[in-house]
């Protein structure tokens, strides 16, 4: 059994660890808006390009 460890020990662990954590919680929050920030821009391009289809269909059916 080893020494228990006293409470300013204790407190920079804490401490040391919420650093962590709140890094981690940094960089995931910047890979969300990154992932937000594609998936708008492809959501945007996919009615774009549903767009442009759709009246290349219309046209198509205009000429029969």
């Amino acid at each position: 059994m080893g020494r228990i460890a006293s409470d300013a020990t204790l407190l920079r662990s804490a401490k040391a660890e919420l650093a962590l954590v709140n890094k981690r919680f940094s960089e995931a929050t910047l890979q969300r808006d990154s992932y937000r920030t594609r998936a708008s821009k492809a959501e945007l391009e996919a009615a774009e390009w549903k767009a442009r289809f759709d009246i290349l269909l219309r046209r198509e059916d205009k000429t029969k």
